[in-house]
């Protein structure tokens, strides 16, 4: 079986392919950035799938929720059409991390705030910037998470109440399929991040 970093490669941009001077953590950061991603795209897609199977089987309206995820799909793609067109990595890797924080903040102020069901997502926010932008990006976005979280439960033990756009009888459905898909996404990152660590420049180690 070929290499992994052989194919991810063929999905940077073609100045990062033929970028001969570019440096090793440049390649691995550019690497783990497209991975991440396609992994975004994937939850996203099976969140759709699992939405919209779950319309069907039940007697739930899941309309919401498939627009928040539908949007989601189509944001991390624009990400990806932008990285391929500019071939910027930092910029790319800032506006991801950037969106996915706001993204989750957002759903989670209009999904009940501190009793959201997204607010598990929270926790891929410091994660996937220190795995895009190393520690110091990481660090950046831990506090942004850390001082969402007091904020969040400050509101919750005031009795301040946020809004609430998904129906009540779909909030189990919600909780569960959310951390499926949150903890599949954070194992499957972080599984081919170190695949990508040994890899180094598409030479993995027998």
């Amino acid at each position: 079986m070929g290499s992994l970093s052989k194919k991810i490669d063929t999905l940077l941009p073609q100045s990062a392919r033929e970028n001969t001077s570019l440096n090793l953590e440049e390649l691995i950061r550019s690497r783990v950035l497209i991975s991440i991603l396609f992994c975004s795209v994937a939850a996203t897609v099976l969140a759709l799938i699992l939405f919209s199977i779950l319309q069907f089987v039940t007697e739930n309206d899941f309309t919401n929720p498939l627009i928040i995820a539908g949007t989601c799909f189509v944001v991390v793609m624009l990400i990806y059409l932008f990285y391929i067109k500019t071939g910027k990595l930092d910029a790319t890797g800032m506006l991801y991390s950037l969106c996915f924080f706001i993204a989750v903040i957002v759903s989670v102020v209009l999904t009940g705030g501190y009793s959201s069901p997204v607010k598990q997502i929270l926790v891929c926010s410091p994660v996937l910037a220190f795995l895009i932008g190393g520690r110091q990006e990481g660090l950046y976005n831990g506090v942004l998470v850390f001082v969402a979280g007091v904020i969040l439960i400050l509101l919750d033990a005031t009795g301040f109440e946020l809004l609430q756009i998904m129906p009540v009888e779909i909030l189990p459905y919600l909780s569960a399929s959310i951390w499926f898909i949150t903890v599949l996404m954070l194992v499957i990152c972080l599984y081919v991040y170190d695949l990508l660590l040994e890899d180094k420049r598409g030479m993995r180690p027998d």
